[in-house]
């Protein structure tokens, strides 16, 4: 008979074993470092001399300019081969002689940026007399960022193999096997949207010449320029890669009859910047210096109702509600590009994207839109770049939805 005075703890026998006592769980493991920001690498200067003679198209529109420092210099052309030689040999011998073009010579401009492109891309463009000349450098940076967000880690509570995102409010575990894997070397067919593509179609072209497995839904509201985009598309090979569809609705960015039902990595929009002609005009009378070189562009890319601050907000509101179908969608599988039988709205309920990104060319609408994205519940995740030209900035901007 068990003594009265003891108190059984191992059950009604009297056993006065002790239960053990569980080890506490291992501590979480430490969210992972930041990402780093995105700092475009400067461009080297251009060889003038060196691209005239890859590309000959070019070298009419040389320019022999003395004292380039100085502001207000004489500027003279130089075409022929025997004028080439003899600038060449008198900026050898110490003189401060240079090559370039005159960059308020929309011509010249127009075969800089086709020299770059054949020389250092193999691409061959073309593009109507009125529309904007793609900047190469510019340009270029913009897919270098493109690929900067598709290498950060993603979130182990995403279960969609496009869909993800990464979260700068509270940093998400990373899957076990998680690498950061670079958009160049993934053998994974990486989908990207370009909100207007332009009569040039440059980032398509530009993505797929640098990233193999990449493919492209070009959407565009103008119909001269999707036949250029077209044209260029094919002119270059990447019809199998590039899907240029007319997009009839211009309050819409992402319709759904063209999106489908593909699960997108990214979204890429250069929206025009003004809002009408005296924001334009506002803008010039607003620089302290001349600027530094000839902008062509067409009305249609230049200017859309309430400027680039309400059109890159109804983008923000439209990959919200795509967003929040695509987490509403029942698990089924996955089309291509455009095949989807929807109709006019953001999206088809299939259709998921991870990044959307915009350029930006004004600084207060780059603020408000920060401000903006930051506030949002929505938005799990906002990332910005600057990028520099001269006397030229712009900025990027990139949010992941919540699903």
């Amino acid at each position: 008979m068990g003594d009265p005075g003891r108190v059984a703890h191992g059950g009604d026998n009297g056993d006065d074993r002790r239960p053990s006592i569980a080890a506490p769980p291992p501590p979480p493991p430490p969210p992972p470092p930041p990402a780093p920001p995105f700092r475009p690498q400067p461009h080297a200067p251009i060889d003038f001399a060196a691209l005239a003679d890859a590309c000959p198209a070019l070298k009419p529109y040389l320019v022999a300019q003395r004292g380039a420092a100085a502001a207000g210099t004489k500027r003279k052309r130089i075409g022929s081969k025997h004028q080439q030689q003899q600038q060449t040999a008198a900026t050898t011998a110490g003189s401060k002689s240079t090559w370039t073009i005159d960059f308020h010579d929309a011509k010249a401009v127009r075969e800089l940026t086709a020299a770059i492109l054949w020389r250092d891309f193999r691409l061959r463009l073309e593009v109507p007399v009125d529309s904007l000349v793609p900047m190469v450098a510019n340009r270029l940076d913009y897919i270098l960022w493109i690929e900067h967000l598709l290498a950060l880690p993603r979130r182990q509570d995403d279960d969609d193999d496009n869909g993800c995102h990464a979260d700068n409010r509270g940093a998400g575990r990373l899957r076990e096997d998680e690498e950061e894997e670079s958009a160049t070397t993934t053998t994974t067919t990486t989908w990207g949207i370009d909100v207007g593509t332009g009569a040039s179609c440059i980032y398509p072209l530009l993505g797929c010449r640098r990233n193999p497995h990449w493919k492209f839904l070009a959407l565009e509201i103008d119909d001269r320029s999707t036949e250029y985009a077209q044209q260029n598309v094919d002119r270059n090979g990447f019809a199998d890669r590039v899907r240029v569809v007319l997009n009839p609705d211009r309050d819409v960015a992402f319709p759904a009859d063209a999106l489908g039902t593909t699960s997108y990595s990214f979204t890429m929009c250069n929206p025009p910047f003004y809002a009408d002609e005296a924001q334009i005009e506002a803008a010039r009378a607003s620089k302290a210096t001349a600027p530094s070189a000839v902008c062509t562009g067409s009305r249609n890319e230049m200017i859309t109702p309430g400027g680039e601050l309400r059109f890159i907000r109804r983008m923000v509101d439209e990959s919200k509600r795509l967003q929040q179908r695509r987490g509403r969608r029942p698990r089924g599988g996955r089309q291509e590009a455009g095949n989807s039988g929807g109709g006019r709205g953001a999206g088809s309920a299939e259709t998921s994207c991870r990044w959307f990104t915009s350029l930006v060319g004004r600084l207060q609408d780059f603020r408000a839109l920060t401000e903006l994205l930051t506030l949002d519940r929505e938005i799990t995740d906002v990332r910005t770049a600057v990028f520099r030209y001269a006397k030229t900035t712009r900025w990027g901007i990139a949010w992941a939805v919540v699903v």
